[in-house]
């Protein structure tokens, strides 16, 4: 019979494993297993949600100049049609009109970060550098290099649950230490 390991894990706890043998396999009462404790000394810690929220306040904040393009669109529009056609064109909801769907740069910006922090805020709460360094005891810049290895798409850590990105990260930290060089 080939040996068998088991690994047992758990969050705050250091991992166990176990060679199977054939008296266990035999043996059908329940086994104990004593799992030692484990603490983690964490350096300064960065706070990331500070910083978006001062980045989103100011960035909400800035005022742009005048977007040129937008003017003009409107002038064009008022020399191309006469006022009085164009009052007729525009009458809104009560008759027949059409409008311009134009976004300033600043205005598809202000889009663009509203998108991200939905996404941000769906994923943080399951996925974060507190969590990578509870699973792996990693910190700092080496936290960094270990999502790039593990490349998680946006999609996979929106749509699972904390339960299925904890089983990847351990999967996937197996991996790294077997790729990583030895120090």
């Amino acid at each position: 019979m080939e040996k068998d390991t088991i690994r047992i894990t758990a969050i705050g706890f250091y991992s166990r494993f176990i060679e199977v043998n054939e008296k266990m396999l035999k043996d059908t009462s329940i086994h104990y297993f004593k799992l030692e404790k484990r603490t983690y000394d964490l350096p300064t810690v960065n706070i990331y949600e500070l910083r978006w929220q001062v980045f989103k306040s100011e960035f909400m904040e800035t005022k742009v100049e005048e977007d040129k393009t937008a003017k003009r669109i409107s002038n064009w529009m008022a020399n191309l049609v006469p006022s009085d056609e164009l009052r007729m064109i525009f009458q809104g909801a009560r008759g027949p009109g059409f409008s311009i769907n134009y976004k300033s740069k600043a205005e598809k910006s202000r889009i663009k970060v509203a998108q991200l922090e939905r996404k941000y805020a769906l994923i943080a709460p399951k996925f974060n550098d507190k969590l990578i360094t509870n699973l792996t005891g990693l910190q700092g810049k080496e936290i960094y290099k270990f999502l790039q290895f593990c490349n998680f798409s946006e999609e996979f850590l929106i749509q699972s649950t904390e339960y299925e990105i904890i089983e990847q990260i351990l999967t996937r930290w197996e991996e790294y230490k077997k790729r990583a060089p030895k120090r």
